[in-house]
């Protein structure tokens, strides 16, 4: 069973993350994650989405250029799952490729930046990808 509870789709920008945020905390809540979950679920999509907005358009996002947020609810085999979709015509580029990064011991001389996809993995469950012609697909899924 699968349920589509969101759509957005629009010029991907920092004050439209802040919009999307809040509706998919209100729709997830609603679906039954409790709100530790749902809070850690949209910090791994939030990384992600700000990963998009500062590395997808090194040129600067066209006027024609998207990033499309789907949330939906599903049971599958593994149980009860939300699955955050973000789906933009930016440049080509697959998170799930990235070398894991190494556990930080500590903070001191450490650049910031380079950590989101870390978080992102850690936040989820599962993380899919894939190109589909000028688009990157990107699937996070969290059990609960």
């Amino acid at each position: 069973m699968e349920e589509t509870l969101y759509i957005n789709k629009q010029k991907p920008s920092y004050r439209v993350w802040d919009e999307i945020r809040s509706e998919l905390l209100e729709k997830l809540e609603t679906g039954g994650m409790d709100y530790a979950d749902c809070v850690s679920f949209l910090v791994a999509a939030e990384e992600i989405y700000v990963n998009i907005v500062m590395h997808g358009y090194p040129d600067g996002v066209p006027e024609d250029g998207s990033c499309e947020v789907s949330l939906l609810l599903r049971t599958d085999e593994k149980g009860r799952a939300a699955v955050i979709i973000l789906r933009d015509n930016g440049m080509a580029f697959d998170p799930l490729q990235m070398p894991e990064r190494e556990p930080l011991t500590t903070y001191k001389g450490v650049a910031p930046g380079g950590f989101g996809i870390k978080v992102a993995r850690d936040k989820t469950d599962e993380m899919q990808y894939v190109r589909d012609g000028e688009s990157n697909i990107l699937s996070m899924i969290k059990y609960f």
